[in-house]
This record gives C-alpha cells, structure tokens and sequence, in this order.
C-alpha cells in the first residue's frame, strides 16, 4: 500500500506541482465562498446554498439568542484539546489559523475559551460574504476539504521514508509544508535545521510525519484514521490524557515540564469588541498592565486542587478508557457488522471485548 501510494502522490507531484499558498488563506477562501485554481485544496464535498454544516458544528463559535445580528448562531460538536494547542512551536502560522481560543456572543464580543473548548478556527460562519441570518444555524454552503496538496506532499514522505528512508525526496516533500508553515526568515532553523534534525533514520523521519500530520491538518477529521493505519490510536489517546493531567499538574504546582505554560491568561477589551492577549502561550510572571483586566484561568483548570487529582474534564472525557500506557487497544465506536464478518469468510472478527 506504500508502494500505491507514493506512485500516485509522486505522479501528482510531478504533473501537477504548486506553490502552497497562505495557510489561513486557503481556509478564508473557504469561508468566502472562494475557489482560486490550481489551488492546496484538490477535491472537497461541495455544498449547495442553504446546505451543509461547516461553520455550524466544526468551526468558531458564535452564539444568538436574541437575535442581535445577523450570522446567526453555531452548534460545536468538535474541538481541540489543550495538549494539541500547546503542542505547535509559537511561531508556526498554522497555530493561529488552526486553534481559535474566543468566541462570539449575541453581540458579536469576542468571548474567551476555557482550555477545554478550543476550537477549530479554519471555519467561521461570520466570514461568509453574504450573512446568514439571524436564525440560521446549518446550511452554510462552506464546503469540506477531503484532500489538499499539503496532504500528498506528507503522504509523498511518509511512503518515500517507509519505502527507502529520509532520501532526499522525502525531505523535500516535507521542506515544502514547513515552508508554507514559518515565516521566510525562520527557515533556516525551523526548516532546514529541523529537518536535518530529523533525517538521521527512518523511525525519527516517521516520527516528524507523525506530528506534521496533526499540525498540517488539524480539524479536518484526518487524525482518527492516520492514527488507526499507524496502529499509534490507543498510545496516542493515552498520551494526550496523560499529558492533559500533567498540565494541570504543573501550572498548580509551578514546577515541571510544562510549568512555563499559562497558568493564567490576561486579556483586555478593545473598542471593537475584539480581545487582546496579553499571554497567549507562556506564562506571565511580571506585572500586569492594568488594562488587561481580563484574568482566564487557564491550564489550572485541568488540576482539581481539592482532590489533588484531575479535573472533571480529564475524568469525563476519558471515562472508561484505563490503559495508561495505550498499549491496550482502542475500542472502535461501532462493531463490524454480521455481513462484514461472512464476507470476510473468517478472516475478520469483532474484538477488544465485544
């Protein structure tokens, strides 16, 4: 499967090469209703006016109540954990295009997030050209990407890397979406040093593929199923858990790994209904300026300083699943089915306690 994959990615690759464009951008055209040829985004579902549920369960959210304005109101069902959010190096773009920590109320305020409702900020219902409506909920008409160019050129190293080590090919085709991703005057570290960094061996290049993966294509429900073809699902379930406690841990404590993390998030309010950080992704250890008069408490809430233990969030989110080393593992959401059994004369069966 290696094989059938790098021929096709590699045929693509050299009939049909790009430059990737702006990261945030490729999502606002989204958004806008915009489709530039020749673009990162190879095929996506299509929606239909008054069709389609981008922006309504996926994307930034926006509440409505009363009716105040005109974009109407959303329905988040998917969103990021903080281990996810911290996980990006700070001056990766794909950070801010990726995870939005604020919100929208009633009247369009820009709302702070708690740690544990980080969402997908590729996709907002407000940026469409047109308003919604103020009653309008699903059938934003923004489509789904299925397969973007950035997405062939990591399939292209992951299969080169597998089929013949970090050669050359590999490496450029992950040189191009670190590119795309850093600022020009970055790359001589955050590209090339990083990249020679991780080329020494095949199970360090494919631990590169791994995080690129999650950090190129974050939100686009790709993650789940890169995990299960790695057979990485359970440890990775496991990781975040226990990365999550640990975070809580260390902002309570002060001491740790990731102790240099916010604690505490300051923000202030503009005229415009905007927020500023003051802190985004550090923590703040000097005075506060007084007009940053918002306090968020941020990976403290993932520590129950009562219990000494983990906050509900870490305990509900994660209910039932007890293997701390994810080596156990992970149950699939729905069994195969009977016919899925017959079919496969004997060579598939349900398990994992099914």
């Amino acid at each position: 499967y290696y094989k059938i994959a790098n021929s096709y990615a590699k045929k693509l690759a050299e009939l049909k090469p790009r430059a990737l464009t702006d990261f945030a951008t490729v999502f606002m055209n989204q958004n806008k209703y915009v489709k530039p040829a020749n673009s990162d985004i190879l095929y996506e579902v299509a929606f239909a006016p008054g069709f389609g549920d981008v922006g309504w369960v996926v994307g930034v959210g926006v509440t409505n109540g009363a009716g105040f304005h005109s974009f109407g109101s959303t329905t988040i069902q998917f969103g990021l954990t903080p281990s996810y959010y911290h996980s990006f190096d700070t001056t990766d773009t794909r950070l801010a295009a990726t995870c939005s920590i604020i919100s929208y109320n009633d009247t369009l305020a820009q709302i702070v997030s708690a740690p544990t409702s980080i969402t997908v900020n590729k996709w907002n219902r407000i940026l469409t050209p047109t308003p919604l409506g103020p009653s309008s909920a699903k059938g934003t008409s923004i489509n789904w990407p299925l397969m973007r160019y950035a997405d062939v050129l990591l399939i292209l190293a992951e299969s080169e890397n597998e089929i013949a080590g970090p050669n050359a090919v590999a490496q450029d085709a992950l040189r191009k979406v670190r590119q795309r991703a850093f600022p020009a005057a970055l790359w001589p570290q955050k590209v090339e040093t990083y990249i020679s960094s991780v080329s020494g061996g095949r199970d360090a290049f494919f631990d590169a593929i791994v995080n690129e993966r999650a950090w190129e294509l974050g939100g686009e429900f790709i993650r789940k199923f890169d995990l299960v073809r790695w057979n990485l699902y359970g440890k990775k379930v496991a990781e975040v858990r226990n990365t999550v406690n640990q975070m809580g841990q260390d902002a309570v404590g002060g001491v740790g790994t990731y102790a240099n993390l916010p604690d505490y998030i300051y923000a202030k309010r503009n005229p415009d209904k905007s927020v500023t950080f003051l802190n985004r992704y550090t923590k703040h250890t000097g005075t506060v300026p007084a007009e940053y008069n918002m306090k968020i408490t941020w990976l403290r809430t993932l520590w129950n300083t009562t219990t000494n233990g983990p906050a509900n969030y870490n305990l509900w989110q994660w209910r039932g699943y007890i293997d701390n080393g994810g080596t156990t593992p992970a149950r699939y959401v729905l069994l195969l089915h009977a016919s899925v059994l017959t079919n496969s004369l004997g060579s598939l069966k349900n398990q994992y306690g099914y």
